[in-house]
């Protein structure tokens, strides 16, 4: 080949073998065709590629390279000695790394159900059953796909490959198996009530704890809970992906609670108790203090959400509510207490006499 092999892999002279694979796995993804449709430019790199493996990956070949800086003795047809076709570990290698082959099947299939979590549970945790369905084996043919329920035969084509060699100009792909559809076996005698799939669609059900400070987004994994394959003793995972339903009157951040709690004009300027209610379901008496302004936010200390042995605290916010509706003796108490205090309202309580004052009209 033209340019130099380590050059092409992005790897140095002293690096083993099992870099040098790993860089070559990672160009043949990024540039092969069946990845870039169309793109002339990804199958001239990906020859490349592919050629400057064929070079370093193998021991002799590189050994010759090091010494006199190019493939000397490699056979002929393009530069550098690369054959038209790809070794038989080379196309096994493509054929797992793109989900051929048995290894590309053989992992079993996740399967992923979303789940609304009230906002309490939630933040408490709790204990949940979920009835869904899933893929199970056929009653009919024990899973096996085939009439007689007995383990079906590998495909005469492929050789239960699932996958089959194509051409395409001097390279050799991977191509589905058009006998077998891909799944490696021999489908001409299948069972007649999954039709061959080995599996069917049944209604499942697992128990599980819903973690307490679980957020929106959170993937819940349960071992076993996912969809079974044609033939397998064992399922797959199941992930429950969570999603906390908005409350009324709690948010949450982290571990903390946020919530507001609306008091009147004159607990705000006298002081008093107010019950807030917290997410375990009881109340706790908060003190406001004489001369407290709208918007002043208090903490209860380890109020909040409790999780991985800690507890957060939860924050109020108050809001101090104007009197909409005041009877004549109400409004006469407000302007004797205006001007009472006289000349010593500041500005902000003077806005906020102005905004009663337009409610006396």
């Amino acid at each position: 080949m033209s340019r130099d092999p380590y050059e092409v892999l992005g790897v140095d002279r002293e690096a083993d073998v099992q870099k040098i694979r790993k860089a070559y796995r990672k160009l043949a993804a990024k540039y092969h065709p069946d990845q870039n449709p169309g793109d002339a430019q990804a199958e001239e790199r990906f020859k490349e590629v592919a050629a400057a493996w064929e070079i370093l990956g193998d021991e002799e070949r590189r050994a010759r390279y090091d010494r006199y800086g190019r493939d000397v003795g490699a056979g002929e047809g393009f530069p550098g000695g690369f054959q038209t076709d790809f070794s038989a570990d080379m196309f096994s290698e493509l054929f797992d790394f793109f989900g051929g082959g048995r290894s590309g099947r053989s992992s079993q299939p996740k399967l992923l159900v979303p789940l609304e979590v009230p906002f309490i549970e939630a933040a408490r945790g709790g204990e949940r059953r979920l009835k869904y369905q899933r893929k199970a084996p056929c009653g009919g043919c024990k899973g096996q796909g085939t009439h007689n329920g007995m383990p079906p035969k590998p495909c005469g084509r492929c050789g239960g490959m699932g996958q089959i060699p194509a051409q395409r100009g001097f390279l050799t792909f991977a191509s589905e198996c058009d006998a077998c559809r891909g799944s490696g076996v021999d489908t001409s005698n299948p069972c007649s009530r999954c039709r061959g799939a080995g599996v069917s669609d049944q209604e499942h059900q697992v128990s599980f704890r819903v973690p307490p400070g679980v957020t929106t987004g959170t993937r819940l994994r349960i071992r076993d809970g996912g969809h079974y394959q044609r033939g397998s003793s064992s399922p797959g995972d199941l992930y429950i992906e969570v999603q906390v339903a908005e409350h009324p009157f709690f948010t949450a951040q982290g571990k903390n609670i946020y919530c507001e709690a609306p008091i009147g004009f004159s607990q705000a300027a006298l002081g008093g108790k107010v019950e807030i209610p917290t997410v375990d379901g009881k109340t706790v008496e908060m003190r406001i203090p004489a001369g407290t302004q709208n918007g002043t936010e208090f903490r209860l200390r380890g109020k909040g959400i409790g999780a991985d042995g800690q507890r957060g605290h939860q924050f109020v916010r108050v809001v101090v509510v104007v009197p909409k509706n005041l009877d004549a003796k109400a409004k006469a108490a407000l302007r004797d207490y205006a001007e009472a205090v006289g000349d010593e309202l500041n500005e902000q309580e003077k806005s906020l006499w102005e905004t009663l004052g337009s409610l006396f009209d």
